[in-house]
């Protein structure tokens, strides 16, 4: 931000959200004056923490609360540089009450079937997770295959239920690791090649 420009309405949130971040480090970390040895440093580490937060897309309550309580669960006395605590930001499924990656695995491939439907999900998350990885491939797939594929869009879905975001918004899948696929025919492909001669000359 330059010297006369006024700071955006995000900026200024942010900067109300780090003085609350910051008074509760100092309650959680006995040792703070270590990093922030005087006032002119810890207004310079505001700011700093302002563009860190927000550049990495830091935003909701939820985060910031996930963020000191994992200060907290550090133990540590000192404060924790601005990349950890934003580490720390990104809520596990746990943290907001759903269940954790594995749970909800296994939950989806003994409900994905259609008799286990009709009961009641531990939280949309894991159905909308499990229906874009697909019934059939968490029925037929060996667990190899599916769990990764699980994994990555209950991910997606726990970011989405932390962000606010709606969750009937599609998953896109992930590709496989390979794509299979066989050479076209000989006669083909230098038909094609010709083909992409008489385009270039």
């Amino acid at each position: 931000m330059q010297p006369n420009e006024k700071p955006s309405d995000a900026e200024m949130k942010m900067a109300e959200a780090v003085n609350v971040i910051f008074e509760q480090i100092k309650l959680i970390c006995p040792g703070w004056g270590a990093t922030w040895t005087n006032e002119s440093v810890e207004k310079k580490a505001k700011k700093f923490w302002v563009k860190a937060l927000l550049d990495a897309n830091i935003r909701s309550d939820l985060e910031i609360q996930c963020g000191l309580h994992n200060t907290l669960k550090s133990g540590s006395s000192y404060c924790p540089p601005v990349g950890k605590f934003i580490r720390w930001c990104k809520p596990d499924p746990e943290f907001m009450g759903l269940p954790s990656a594995v749970r909800a695995y296994q939950e989806a491939c003994r409900r994905i079937h259609p008799a286990g439907q009709q009961r009641t999900w531990s939280h949309p998350a894991v159905f909308v997770a499990a229906q874009s990885v697909g019934a059939h491939e968490l029925r037929t797939m060996s667990q190899e295959k599916s769990w990764p594929m699980f994994e990555r869009a209950y991910e997606i879905a726990c970011s989405r239920v932390c962000a606010g975001e709606d969750l009937k918004k599609e998953i896109p899948r992930a590709l496989p690791e390979q794509v299979p696929g066989c050479p076209a025919p000989k006669n083909v492909a230098r038909d094609y090649m010709r083909k992409l001669k008489k385009m270039v000359r």
